[in-house]
């Protein structure tokens, strides 16, 4: 089986890794060009070009996928397969075409439901217990491929945006393997997703994390679980963002206004009054400061029961 893959961030590694251990023929790998990151903005690789380049293997890294110039590289590798994940573009007919049967992609959602570009963190919004990935044919309309397999993974209430990214991305590169054998003994069978039942993730943004105090303390819980660690969640005290990692909701009555302080302490935290519930702030990010432990940052600033957060 000759492969073509397509892939970008750190979620699609487990992925390639698995492809290059089960010694399937790797022709290029297809990734998004290096990026400025982190504070001082260095040009880095992507987690898989770095993958690629340490096994050798061909790393094409387009700014358009559409380029007269690419389709031709593309089309002269002679592909059985197009394996896609994560990889940051949709695309585009032309391409599609190219590989001698079709193009399967990994998504990390039990489709047809989040489709879309944020499937993760939108099953930890709406405190789902399952999730899981899909191993798809890609067409042009997203997300919306015949389906191969699936398989379900369990949310636990701990998993937030990285633990449970972790998970998929290892059940989707165990699951790929699985649809690349039932594709090589020539018994794949596709089956067409329910358009009933098609839900949408939009991509997320910063202000997508900014904390309601009128919510209700399990929302705001799953808000800040689903949001690790981009775009991350967060509120204000005394005028400067105060990003807040790890809390944990309280089924208990609270007083006071919305996001008022009701208690500071050294094993329970900061606790926040909500709309429904309390929310104790356990580990969290002053402006331009490191993580710490939510009572080392009220003892350093002074934070006490009756302040406002928001």
């Amino acid at each position: 089986m000759r492969i073509v893959f397509f892939g970008t961030p750190q979620f699609a590694v487990p992925t390639l890794q698995n492809l290059i251990e089960n010694r399937y023929s790797i022709l290029a790998v297809v990734t998004q060009p290096d990026r400025p990151k982190g504070r001082h903005l260095k040009i880095v690789p992507s987690p898989v070009k770095e993958l690629a380049q340490k096994n050798r293997i061909k790393v094409l890294q387009p700014h358009i996928v559409g380029e007269m110039g690419f389709l031709e590289e593309i089309a002269s590798l002679n592909a059985d397969l197009f394996v896609v994940i994560s990889y940051g573009k949709i695309l585009p007919s032309s391409l599609l075409k190219i590989p001698r049967l079709y193009s399967l992609n990994v998504h990390a959602s039990l489709l047809p439901k989040y489709r879309g570009a944020s499937p993760i963190p939108n099953a930890l919004l709406n405190q789902e217990t399952q999730t899981g990935v899909t191993i798809m044919r890609i067409t042009e309309q997203l997300d919306a491929g015949d389906i191969l397999l699936q398989r379900s993974i369990s949310i636990d209430p701990q998993d937030n945006g990285v633990t449970l990214s972790e998970k998929l991305s290892h059940a989707g590169a165990e699951l790929m393997i699985q649809a690349l054998r039932v594709t090589e003994s020539g018994k794949a069978v596709f089956h067409p997703q329910d358009e009933n039942q098609a839900t949408y993730t939009k991509r997320l943004k910063k202000e997508d994390g900014i904390i309601d105090w009128s919510r209700s303390s399990r929302e705001i819980e799953a808000l800040i679980r689903a949001l690790v660690p981009w775009p991350s969640a967060y509120t204000f005290y005394q005028g400067k963002r105060l990003q807040l990692w790890k809390v944990l909701a309280k089924q208990r009555a609270c007083y006071g206004r919305y996001g008022q302080v009701l208690k500071v302490s050294e094993t329970e935290g900061i606790e926040v009054s909500t709309r429904e519930g309390v929310l104790a702030l356990l580990e969290l990010q002053p402006e331009s400061r490191r993580r710490m432990r939510a009572i080392e940052f009220a003892s350093g600033y002074q934070l006490r029961a009756g302040d406002v957060l928001g």
